[in-house]
């Protein structure tokens, strides 16, 4: 009996005519198994190697999901080491770009000491102020008040509560206006002798920039205001140190 149109797998028992080219095939597969093979030995071989291929080709797909979910996994990884070393670049160029800048104001200091040379004491110690002070305004007895910025150098103790400081000066600003010649005085390396300063100014001017206000009165004395340098240069509103010299 044939199986049906529809289907007839629900039949135990299937006839099936064997043509040509279907008996040549299962003849080759019954030499292969052997002479005394029955047409249900090979119908079960046959049954077992689709059956096998099939589940090979499921484990084939599945490794290859498994491949494409690690290429996935692999190309998320090395997009975040992209990243990585992108902000890595842009935290070395900013490095690079600071670096740049101290190498800058280290230059710039060094051509302030090297101009500042010429014009120390006559036996290479720095001059006192009150010299630099009377140098700079030779050339204008008008000259009452007078800026300078100023960069620590060096500090020594003078007994138990007073130091020697020098620092390196730049005259910036003078009332009345100095003529531009002048203006532009090399820096001078200069000491300010004796001072009692606090705790709190040597933390403040210590390896530091500041400003002196030097402000000359009628009878020639000067006297000195230490001053922080605020935003965009400006002068700071607090005085650290106040002397006369």
């Amino acid at each position: 009996m044939s199986a049906k149109a529809s289907g007839g797998w629900d039949k135990p028992i299937a006839a099936v005519r064997l043509s040509g080219e279907r008996k040549r095939k299962l003849g080759a597969i019954a030499k292969a198994l052997g002479s005394n093979a029955t047409p249900t030995q090979i119908l079960d071989h046959c049954i077992d190697i689709v059956a096998s291929e099939s589940n090979e080709a499921s484990s084939t797909h599945q490794k290859l999901d498994a491949i494409s979910a690690q290429g996935r996994d692999l190309a998320g990884s090395l997009a975040g080491v992209a990243d990585d070393m992108d902000r890595g670049f842009g935290m070395a160029r900013e490095a690079l770009a600071d670096i740049k800048i101290e190498l800058h104001d280290a230059r710039e200091l060094l051509a302030l000491i090297a101009g500042a040379a010429s014009s120390d004491g006559d036996d290479g110690e720095p001059m006192p102020i009150s010299e630099w002070l009377r140098r700079s305004t030779a050339d204008e007895p008008a000259c009452r008040y007078l800026l300078a910025r100023a960069t620590w150098q060096a500090v020594a103790r003078r007994g138990t509560d007073r130091v020697d400081m020098d620092v390196l000066v730049e005259r910036v600003a003078s009332q009345p206006a100095a003529a531009e010649g002048l203006a532009r005085m090399p820096a001078a390396l200069v000491r300010i002798d004796r001072l009692a300063c606090s705790s709190e100014t040597h933390a403040k001017t210590i390896l530091a920039d500041f400003y002196i206000g030097c402000q000359r009165g009628a009878d020639g004395e000067w006297s000195l205001d230490f001053r922080e340098i605020g935003p965009s240069g400006s002068i700071g509103g607090n005085s650290m140190l106040a002397i006369s010299i």
